[in-house]
C-alpha cells in the first residue's frame, strides 16, 4: 500500500468526500487523485493538525495501527496544535451531523 492508498483509506473512513478532506487540509482540489510519491512536509503537517488523530507513522510507513493510541501522551506542542486545528474539527463534525440527517431524510423517503 503507498501513501496515497492510504490516505484515500483513512479519507473514506472518515466518511467524507475527497474533495472535502482535500479543503479541510488547504489542499488543492484534486491533489490527492494527482498524488504520485507522497505528500510534502507542509501538506503533510496540515493533515496531521487537521486529523490530529492520524497516525503519522502509519500514514507514511504502514506501521501501526491508523488511528494513535488514545492511551499515548500528548505533547504540550500536540495540544496547541489541537487547539488550532478546534474550528476545523468543529467545522468537520457540523458536515457529518448534516450528511447523517440527510441520509435520514432519505431512509424515511
Amino acid at each position: 500500500m503507498t501513501v496515497k492508498d492510504r490516505l484515500i483509506s483513512f479519507i473514506s473512513y472518515q466518511n467524507i468526500p475527497v474533495s472535502r478532506f482535500e479543503s479541510i487540509c488547504s489542499l488543492s482540489g484534486g491533489y490527492v487523485k494527482a498524488m504520485r510519491k507522497g505528500l510534502g512536509e507542509g501538506k503533510l503537517n496540515n493533515v496531521l493538525i487537521k486529523f490530529p488523530d492520524l497516525n503519522r507513522e502509519w500514514l507514511l510507513f504502514g506501521e501501526g495501527e491508523m488511528l494513535k493510541n488514545s492511551n499515548s501522551p500528548i505533547s504540550t506542542s500536540s495540544d496547541m496544535e489541537m487547539l488550532k486545528a478546534k474550528d476545523e474539527i468543529i467545522e468537520l463534525l457540523k458536515f457529518k451531523i448534516k450528511s447523517l440527517e440527510d441520509e435520514i431524510i432519505n431512509l424515511k423517503k
